[in-house]
């Protein structure tokens, strides 16, 4: 489950829009829950940390972020008093989904929402928690999860 407060939601589809037709992306602040098994079984999310897309190859089809953006993150986190939950990104003129390339960068515990922007216009967003894989060798991949705005 990922819940998200209202104007940060609204927040992030104005960013996602305005970056049109390239994908936008930054990270997600807040606090999560854990289950017994130790992983975040619920995402709160309350702060973004918007990122330039770094991307020189696709910055249409695909996005980058400057590996010091996450740590200037995670420094904003915890001078909040938060925790770094996971990352945000836009697909233009796409559908909200993750592709092989999200699934390639799935990190544990943290999560992803998508934005899907078709024509300049938001269209959908979906949420996505991390999850292995047991029959492949315990691999990370998202898997899509309950979204929640509040």
């Amino acid at each position: 489950m990922v819940t998200i407060a209202r104007n940060k939601n609204l927040e992030l589809i104005s960013l996602c829009e305005k970056g049109y037709p390239f994908e936008v992306c930054g990270y997600l602040l807040g606090n999560g829950v854990r289950g017994d098994d130790g992983s975040v079984i619920k995402y709160d999310i309350t702060e973004i940390f918007p990122v330039k897309n770094i991307n020189q190859v696709n910055p249409k089809r695909m996005f980058e972020i400057n590996p010091l953006d996450f740590i200037k993150a995670e420094d904003i986190a915890k001078e909040k008093g938060l925790c770094l939950l996971g990352v945000y990104h836009s697909h233009p003129d796409e559908d909200s989904y993750a592709s092989s390339t999200d699934n390639a960068y799935c990190q544990v515990d943290l999560c992803a929402l998508i934005y899907s922007v078709k024509n300049q216009k938001f269209n959908e967003v979906k949420a996505f928690i991390p999850k292995f894989d047991k029959l492949k060798n315990d691999t990370l991949f998202f898997e899509q999860t309950q979204y929640q705005i509040l």
